[in-house]
């Protein structure tokens, strides 16, 4: 899967470039990128100097949406997102 999404992406240019890349690819397991911003955000407690009552006003599908749009997410055939860290 993580090589025909590199090579559909046009994220490498063959597949000996695929295969030498497939480390980069990272199978989040979720299906939206809300999801994926949301585990981001536990993952990196990059909200944890603002108080409890504060982090309720973040929005999580918004933040995905900004993070798909950096073009290093790519949707299996089955719907769940892997990205690219290289």
């Amino acid at each position: 899967t993580a090589i025909k999404l590199m090579l559909e992406a046009g994220v490498v240019n063959d597949l000996d470039d695929a295969i030498e890349h497939l480390e980069d690819m990272v199978c989040t397991g979720e299906r939206k990128m809300e999801d994926v911003a949301y585990n981001y955000i536990q993952d990196t407690d990059a909200l944890s100097a603002l108080s409890e009552r504060l982090q309720g006003y973040f929005d999580y599908e918004a933040f995905g949406r900004d993070m798909e749009l950096e073009g290093s997410y790519f949707e299996a055939d089955d719907g769940v997102l892997w990205e690219y860290v290289a």
